[in-house]
């Protein structure tokens, strides 16, 4: 979120306008998610929609990681629509795992310490991408090595997003990711 529309401006020169117009593919996908392929991951075990929403962040940023000076648009956009898929897999369904083994009581502190977790874990990921892109420009004289230090910095990111990676195998393994709304409907509340 902080890098690309950055990489849109310094690298290629976009005004700020053009910068949110080419921006959009990224929230087109994550809609996507939420509007049409959620429905068809609610079964899926959590696991796996996360893992893939992971992958497919990573594969979304990789054009910008490779990307030269005369990088592809299409492709770039292309990328940032996948990544908006990911990103939509991964959010949401590490929600619902964070709150899904808590009371109906529980539920709103647990929510509350989620939203706090989020709300001090993304200024630090920004804090340490900003630091590693300012490293890089710091050193760069040339049009070719603030490219470089922008690519440098997707790579990170990419890094960056496979630790998570790491943990999945370890998420609980049922399908908690949406309860099916019809059949909670129908089973007898807890006593």
């Amino acid at each position: 979120m902080l890098l690309m529309p950055l990489y849109y401006q310094v690298v290629r020169g976009e005004s700020v306008l053009a910068t949110g117009l080419l921006l959009i593919p990224q929230s087109v996908g994550t809609m996507l998610y939420f509007g049409l392929v959620r429905k068809f991951t609610r079964r899926l075990d959590g696991r796996i929609v996360i893992g893939g929403g992971l992958l497919l962040m990573m594969i979304g940023v990789l054009p910008f990681a490779l990307s030269g000076a005369g990088a592809s648009t299409p492709l770039l956009l292309a990328g940032q629509f996948v990544l908006g898929i990911g990103f939509g897999a991964s959010t949401f369904p590490v929600l619902s795992l964070a709150l899904a083994g808590l009371s109906h009581d529980e539920a709103p502190r647990g929510s509350v310490a989620f939203s706090i977790v989020q709300r001090v874990g993304s200024p630090f990921g920004v804090a340490v991408v900003s630091v590693i892109l300012q490293s890089g420009l710091n050193s760069a004289r040339a049009p070719h090595e603030v490219l470089d230090a922008f690519t440098g910095t997707f790579w990170w990111t990419l890094l960056f997003t496979a630790i998570p990676l790491l943990v999945v195998p370890f998420l609980p393994g049922k399908n908690v990711v949406e309860p099916d709304r019809a059949t909670d409907e129908l089973e007898p509340a807890a006593a």
